[in-house]
């Protein structure tokens, strides 16, 4: 019993310190301080706990602002998409099969399944090269889905031969093209472990999809093996598919911690630019991290290295709202370093004009301004000291 309270008391704790920092970065969010990596690590790691973060953070991850967003009006009454009919019908077969709403009124269930409908419509009328397949909205099968097939199926032949061996028999993991398609979503009917895979995958790359994909079929051999042991010769192929068809997979006790830290030893032991070298992936498939990080600009931040992450670390910060400080500081430093004479006046502009606007304050600039002299000797030093050698 002792043991039992102790494990729900480290649980519980462990939650409250989780929310603390998702709390922390729902903050910077809402202060234009958006900290991405952070963030990222939190949707990795621990996951955004609940849905009234999650309105919060994944539209950031998208880089979606929510105040600029249109009052009701995504999609367009007067036009239908090409996969109108379509979407139609299979949204009608959506949303009801999820374990939240097994007991709700089919009033309540038709109008989320509408406001499903109004937004893929909507993104199928202002996107119209997304081709749509069954449920999800992706690109051209052929530049995603496909190659992603092969992916998985050479990862686990690699990390592990004999069920690498067992997929060669029924010529790949056709099983798993749902996974790629819809993240999961139609594998469980508990949103929250949907919404969890959610949180992991919004915070990585796109083709981390086929890594935790191969890390299901990885973490779950044993039960695979257990099942082909109990079955009839000749009836293997059959039981592979069965095993992992939704039903099945929906009952079988998954640790996901177990999981997603199989995807990520699998990320870092199987590099995806060498991986892919094996197979023919369109020049222009977002598989790609260059071309996935053209979507999202702190994508593009957060892969820079050197010299170029911090040109683009300066412009970003002199287009915030701190603008104003890093002006006033640079006139601060400039004025301290060069014109000496000056700066008492300066000085007395800052004192009777900044604080009245309320913009900043005198310890801010002075702050910023002594982090740009400090820099400036700094670096005047070593040209002195190289030309001196």
């Amino acid at each position: 019993m002792t043991n039992k309270t102790t494990k729900g008391q480290q649980a519980s704790q462990q939650k409250d310190e989780s929310q603390k920092k998702i709390d922390e970065e729902i903050k910077n969010i809402k202060a234009g301080k958006i900290d991405y990596k952070k963030i990222i690590e939190i949707g990795r790691q621990q996951g955004f706990l609940n849905e009234e973060n999650r309105k919060q953070i994944w539209p950031a991850l998208l880089e979606i602002n929510l105040s600029q967003m249109p009052n009701g009006k995504i999609m367009n009454e007067d036009q239908q998409s090409k996969f109108y009919d379509q979407l139609k019908k299979d949204i009608d077969r959506s949303i009801a099969f999820l374990d939240a709403f097994q007991n709700e009124e089919s009033s309540k269930i038709k109008k989320q399944q509408q406001k499903l409908f109004r937004i893929l419509e909507g993104l199928m009328q202002k996107q119209p090269e997304l081709q749509y397949y069954q449920d999800p909205l992706v690109y051209p099968l052929e530049k995603s889905a496909l190659i992603q097939l092969k992916i998985i199926h050479q990862l686990v032949k690699q990390d592990d031969p004999q069920i690498g061996k067992l997929l060669d028999e029924i010529e790949g993991p056709m099983f798993s093209i749902s996974w790629i398609l819809t993240w999961f979503a139609h594998s469980f009917t508990d949103l929250n472990k949907i919404q969890r895979i959610f949180d992991f995958l919004l915070c990585s790359q796109p083709q981390t999809i086929s890594y935790l994909s191969a890390a299901l079929i990885l973490i779950t051999k044993q039960q695979l093996q257990e099942g082909l042991c109990a079955c009839d010769d000749g009836f293997e192929q059959g039981v592979i598919f069965q095993f992992y068809q939704n039903d099945n997979l929906n009952q079988l006790e998954i640790d996901f911690n177990k999981w997603f830290q199989k995807c990520e030893q699998l990320e870092k032991t199987y590099k995806f630019d060498k991986l892919v070298l094996q197979f023919e992936l369109p020049k222009d498939s977002n598989l790609y991290e260059n071309q996935f990080n053209q979507l999202l600009k702190y994508r593009q931040d957060l892969n820079r290295k050197g010299i170029s992450k911090f040109f683009f670390y300066v412009k970003r910060k002199l287009s915030n709202k701190s603008t104003p400080l890093y002006l006033v500081s640079g006139l601060f430093a400039y004025y301290t370093i060069h014109n000496k004479s000056s700066l008492p006046k300066l000085l007395q502009f800052v004192k009777d004009k900044i604080p009245a606007k309320n913009i900043f304050s005198i310890q801010s600039v002075a702050s910023v301004a002594a982090v740009g002299i400090l820099t400036y000797y700094t670096i005047k030093n070593l040209l002195f000291n190289f030309k001196s050698f």
